[in-house]
């Protein structure tokens, strides 16, 4: 039996899942209005109408603003936006701005539909697959993105040496082609993963259950050289929400809790330099990184 506890924290939020015993994090923005995302000429929303989800645009002003009212171009289909509990959970323009991915929830899971700018098209990415969008890789190709998969759906669901392996994916926005990196674990027990800016590197944190804390790690892009940060302990005390420096150097997180009440801490290690419960990606400024309350907090 499944079930969802949301945890709403400004604008973003955790959804705890879980399926047959197995505990799962998802992080995504939580938008009080319809989602959106800026391009370079345009600014992104879905819309519904009597088909459902639509994805719309408005050209982008010079400072950011939309110059009209959200113009339709084509719903996301499937029926996805029919059902009340139906709902977009974000959208991320890829590096090149050629793809807008699209991740949302329905009542049996959570799927990737992928709009191509140029064609005007909308398609499930990968297909077949029911899961999650992570982040876009820095790099590369510009349109290559980190999946957590969930479920295989039907005969054409992609596999790894013939069986079905949902570790951590990356996924190619244009053909679907994916990779599978080992991490460990299920894909059910990740929590969060990040690249660095350069993409040569990826860290991510693992959770096995409610209460049970988390281990983060650091990897190279290609999954090898899978080295053990951290560990977090206490009662449903996790760490996610990742932001690296601006030159890699340094990883900033969320230590994420039942309690508001914050707290700030070092970890020990080259790599992880500040801990704060909060429910909100940190932003980096130089030798600063700035929390969800404005308070910047210098690093050393």
């Amino acid at each position: 039996m499944n079930r969802k506890i949301l945890l709403p924290f400004l604008i973003l939020c955790i959804v705890t899942v879980i399926a047959g015993g197995i505990t799962a994090w998802k992080l995504f923005p939580l938008w009080q209005t319809s989602p959106s995302i800026s391009s370079n000429a345009y600014i992104y929303y879905t819309l519904k109408d009597p088909r459902g989800f639509i994805l719309a645009r408005s050209p982008k002003g010079p400072d950011g603003q939309p110059l009209k009212s959200p113009q339709p171009l084509l719903p996301l289909g499937d029926s996805f936006g029919l059902v009340e509990s139906d709902s977009v959970l974000s959208l991320q323009l890829s590096p090149d701005g050629n793809y807008l991915a699209i991740d949302g929830n329905r009542d049996h899971g959570e799927q990737v539909w992928m709009y191509a700018v140029q064609s005007n098209t909308i398609s499930f990415k990968p297909d077949a697959v029911m899961g999650n969008f992570l982040r876009w890789l820095p790099n590369g190709n510009g349109h290559t993105f980190l999946y957590r998969p969930m479920l295989p759906l039907g005969p054409s669901a992609p596999l790894d040496g013939g069986s079905w392996n949902p570790g951590l994916w990356t996924v190619d926005a244009s053909s679907g082609a994916h990779t599978n990196m080992d991490i460990g674990t299920v894909a059910a027990n990740l929590i969060d993963a990040v690249p660095s800016p350069d993409g040569s590197r990826i860290v991510y944190s693992t959770t096995v259950g409610l209460g049970m804390g988390s281990d983060a790690y650091l990897m190279n892009s290609d999954g090898s050289n899978r080295t053990h940060l951290f560990t977090t302990t206490g009662l449903e005390s996790v760490a996610g929400l990742f932001a690296w420096s601006p030159d890699g150097k340094r990883i900033a997180y969320e230590r994420l809790a039942d309690s508001p009440a914050p707290s700030l801490q070092r970890a020990s290690g080259p790599w992880i330099v500040v801990v704060v419960s909060r429910s909100a990606w940190p932003m980096w400024m130089v030798d600063m990184v700035i929390f969800p309350t404005g308070r910047p907090m210098g690093i050393n």
